[in-house]
């Protein structure tokens, strides 16, 4: 560690670290943990810091006929409960972070920025990049979060150089006007409400990416298990410019004919659009609306031969 690191580290000390879930553990620690002379012993925890930052960990151990304490590293096991989500912005970085493991043993949150993180994307994104974030970190997982007014109404002034906002809620009491043109509060009601009504929103384990000739497009659905509501999610990841491209969807694991036409109803904007087949042009502009939330409707025949969709 550099004199200089040092020097930051010493003016800005840590926060508070909590250890819990301790093993092997007996009685809730009452009584000491036994093991046969010569067995290994593991020991874990679960243990993380008030903030974001890095930990080590290290046991501390000795036997009955040593003096002196030994230090032994401890191995993180990859289940970092806090998702990272934030610095998360790139569709391969997007997909990496829903497409790990850690699935198996835990249901992440994410937050689209909390009071002490503002990040770039935000700070030079302006209106779209919060709508942006806030329909992924709603749709992408079943639970989710936002650091109410100054994410509602896209304050995105920092520190120079810092992820730290200018005029931090950690610091100071501010007094919002809610009411304020631009705010996003519509949309935040508006995403509530889809995710309530669609029971896919609630499924993680039931994510999948699709592919879309566009890097800056993001698009993958969600589905109840019984594949009765399929959600189609597409999301412009550039803040500042229109982008387009070819969606592909893999109808027959949606539970959709491939010879059939079919609708999609975009919750967000609020048009309806009649599909056929796999491949299907999407355009998105962000100074419009950033994103699609599309709930697929499959077509039947009635008695009278009109086509419905449900």
């Amino acid at each position: 560690m550099g004199g200089q690191a040092v020097s930051d580290f010493a003016a800005r000390p840590p926060g508070r670290v909590v250890i819990e879930d301790v093993t092997p553990q007996v009685d809730g620690g009452r009584f000491a943990a036994k093991r046969t002379v010569g067995e290994p012993v593991e020991v874990g925890a679960t243990i993380f810091p008030e903030g974001h930052d890095l930990l080590g960990a290290r046991v501390r151990c000795r036997h009955a006929s040593e003096p002196a304490w030994r230090d032994v590293s401890m191995d993180a096991l990859g289940n970092d409960r806090w998702s990272a989500f934030t610095w998360r912005n790139t569709k391969a970085e997007l997909t990496e972070l829903t497409q790990t493991p850690v699935g198996e043993y835990m249901r992440p949150n994410f937050f689209a920025h909390t009071p002490d993180i503002l990040h770039e994307y935000l700070q030079t994104g302006s209106r779209a990049a919060f709508q942006i974030r806030l329909v992924l970190a709603g749709t992408l997982v079943g639970s989710y979060g936002i650091h109410g007014p100054p994410f509602e109404l896209c304050v995105g002034h920092a520190l120079p150089g810092t992820e730290e906002y200018r005029d931090s809620e950690k610091y100071e009491v501010r007094h919002w006007d809610l009411d304020a043109p631009g705010g996003l509060q519509p949309l935040v009601a508006l995403l509530n409400r889809i995710r309530r009504d669609n029971p896919a929103c609630r499924h993680d384990r039931r994510l999948r990416f699709f592919p879309i000739d566009n890097g800056a497009l993001i698009a993958y659905g969600k589905t109840a298990p019984d594949l009765a509501n399929v959600l189609i999610v597409v999301v412009n990841l550039d803040p500042h410019h229109p982008q387009s491209g070819f969606l592909e969807l893999p109808l027959r694991e949606l539970g959709i004919d491939p010879d059939q036409s079919y609708q999609v109803d975009d919750l967000l904007g609020g048009a309806r659009y009649l599909w056929q087949g796999p491949r299907n042009h999407i355009a998105l502009d962000p100074q419009a609306l950033p994103a699609h939330v599309f709930r697929v409707r499959r077509r039947i025949r009635t008695e009278q031969d009109f086509d419905y969709f449900l």
